[in-house]
């Protein structure tokens, strides 16, 4: 019962989170500084909840210097997907977002030290030629998507690692340092970003609007919609979950096909390499059934 209830939680925050590009698109700040606002706002706010409900924080220096580090994939994948927005637009970026689940299923059997299935590297392969064809079709935000796809990378590596981490600790707990990790990566990033990379003074004031865009951010999506899914991870594998995150950016390309004029941008190229690319996507746990089914009904008739 309790898998059901949190299947119906993961639906939830998947309709919650195709909202997220588009939000991100009205914060007219660097992506950097939102990053840096956004981690901020998210670490202090949850720290003063879990002081006043008394939680315990971790105490051995190196557990605390693991989930911090694992803060940096936060800090990483925010940030690629920002710019993937900024560069691009809000359905590149949500076309990007749904290749999360193939990098799991290539990553996830080195930390488990599992055998790849021939037929991913099949599906792996149809990916490549779909953003291939993506990317030679004079599509206008060509680098939005590539910052997209690699966003989701360390978002495939973020979920694989909080799986575990969320078998140790309370979804509150790793958050809250998760937010403190990505928050001292980006506020070491801004030191060196605009002490020798970036030579023209960085506007850090942010409009009344983006500071409340940025504390829902913080509310919504930092703390209350990835604190569930910490939690949720700690009964469904990681490829469960990133299989119906890939429904993210169905509904966020139809979202923002009613709500921007993305579809102005949209050549023919660009939808047949996204129809190939969630092709690859959503036939991997189909294969995935049918293979565990076979493999289930020749045990039961060895035996």
């Amino acid at each position: 019962m309790q898998i059901h209830k949190d299947h119906l939680k993961l639906h939830f925050i998947v309709m919650l989170n195709s909202f997220l590009p588009l939000i991100l698109d009205k914060i007219k700040l660097e992506y950097e500084i939102i990053v840096f606002y956004r981690m901020f706002a998210a670490f202090m706010i949850l720290g003063a909840y879990l002081y006043i409900r008394k939680e315990k924080f971790i105490q051995p220096t190196k557990e605390v210097i693991i989930l911090l580090l694992s803060g940096l994939l936060v800090a990483a994948y925010w940030s690629f997907l920002l710019l993937s927005v900024k560069v691009g637009n809000v359905s590149v970026a949500l076309v990007g977002m749904a290749t999360t689940s193939l990098w799991i299923s290539f990553i996830e059997p080195a930390f488990f030290n599992t055998k790849t299935k021939p037929f991913q590297s099949l599906i792996g392969i149809n990916a490549i030629i779909a953003v291939y064809v993506i990317f030679q079709s004079d599509f206008e935000y060509s680098r939005g998507l590539l910052f997209g796809i690699i966003g989701s990378f360390f978002s495939a590596l973020l979920t694989i690692i909080s799986s575990q981490l969320s078998k140790k600790y309370k979804p509150m707990v790793v958050t809250f340092y998760q937010m403190l990790g990505g928050w001292i990566g980006m506020t070491v990033f801004l030191l060196i970003y605009a002490n020798f990379i970036h030579v023209e003074k960085l506007q850090m004031k942010p409009s009344w609007s983006d500071v409340g865009l940025i504390l829902g951010l913080a509310f919504v999506f930092s703390i209350y919609a990835y604190s569930i899914f910490i939690e949720i991870i700690k009964t469904l594998s990681a490829f469960t979950v990133s299989l119906v995150n890939n429904l993210t950016p169905v509904y966020g390309i139809i979202f923002a096909l009613i709500l921007t004029e993305d579809g102005k941008t949209m050549t023919n190229g660009f939808i047949a390499g996204t129809l190939m690319l969630l092709f690859s996507v959503f036939s991997y746990p189909i294969l995935i059934y049918y293979l565990n089914k076979y493999q289930m009904q020749k045990e039961k008739n060895k035996n």
